[in-house]
């Protein structure tokens, strides 16, 4: 929420839920813009701001230059670009890379699961449909886009630079790593500017 790159702060957790479903184990850290309730205040309930994750998923997953199906699958090292790192774990990324990266887990009755394994990295817009697992290392840049879960599990640092969106539950587990969600104006708005025009409807005339 706390704008790391000189924008204006938001909340560091938006949810259309009570403040209360947002559980933390640990000492997390969530900042980000105040609001007069909630625990940590960052933390905000907005039942009126829903947000169709799926339809944000369909606009732009037509775009994507890396497209995969798959089912409750694993995938390792990936590499869709290489985030430059901050100075620390808590810094922003930086990345001049644009790509769309599309994972859809259907297995023909049920969405499934990705897991992104192995030092995975990326810049640019990340669409799941289904649920995410990252696990090891992982470093991204830009916008994660998830219609189900987000999972963060296991050892080695993890950074993701921008925004990250989740239509089911979120749950980053540090233990045995440590994971930075850091709000990042600019590294949302370069992987969004410069996408290419969608034809959003047509019309035939005789």
């Amino acid at each position: 929420g706390t704008d790391q790159c000189g924008g204006a702060n938001k909340p560091g957790i938006i949810t259309t839920l009570a403040t209360s479903t947002v559980g933390t184990s640990g000492n997390p850290k969530i900042t980000g813009s105040t609001s007069p309730t909630g625990t940590p205040p960052s933390v905000v309930s907005n039942p009126a701001g829903n947000i169709n994750v799926q339809a944000m998923i369909d606009s732009l997953k037509g775009s994507a230059n890396y497209q995969y199906n798959v089912a409750s699958a694993t995938h390792s090292g990936m590499n869709w670009g290489t985030p430059t790192p901050g100075a620390t774990q808590d810094n922003p990324s930086s990345c001049s890379v644009r790509n769309i990266v599309y994972y859809n887990t259907s297995n023909g009755t049920n969405l499934t699961d990705i897991t992104l394994s192995g030092g995975s990295t990326g810049c640019g817009i990340l669409l799941v449909e289904g649920d995410l697992d990252a696990s090891g290392a992982f470093s991204w840049n830009g916008i994660v886009i998830v219609s189900g879960s987000v999972r963060i599990t296991g050892g080695g640092n993890k950074n993701i630079t921008g925004g990250m969106i989740a239509g089911g539950s979120a749950d980053a587990d540090l233990i045995g790593g440590n994971i930075s969600i850091i709000y990042c104006s600019s590294a949302v708005n370069d992987q969004t500017e410069n996408q290419p025009l969608r034809n959003l409807s047509w019309m035939e005339k005789t």
